[in-house]
C-alpha cells in the first residue's frame, strides 16, 4: 500500500468539515506515507464545490452536518 510508480495521476480527496481539528487530523492521516494521495481540507460545502471545480475529479469525504445534514444529500 502506498507504492506509486509515478505513472498515475494522484488521487485527490476533498475533506469537508467545519471543525478545523478534524480537518487537520483526517488530512494528516490520508496524506501520510501515500505519494499518490493529495488531500485538501475545506470548511464548507461552497469551498468543496470550488475545490472540485479546480481538480476536475476527486473523492469527497464529508461531515454530514457540515454539508447541510442528511436532507441535503437526497
Amino acid at each position: 500500500m502506498g507504492v506509486s510508480d509515478g505513472s498515475r495521476e494522484p488521487v485527490h480527496i476533498v475533506i469537508v468539515d467545519a471543525d478545523p481539528a478534524q480537518r487537520r487530523l483526517v488530512c494528516a492521516h490520508l496524506g501520510s506515507g501515500l505519494d499518490a494521495v493529495e488531500p485538501v481540507a475545506v470548511a464548507s460545502r461552497e469551498e468543496a464545490v470550488a475545490a472540485l471545480k479546480q481538480r476536475g475529479h476527486a473523492l469527497v469525504l464529508a461531515d454530514v452536518e457540515t454539508v447541510g445534514g442528511t436532507a441535503a444529500l437526497a
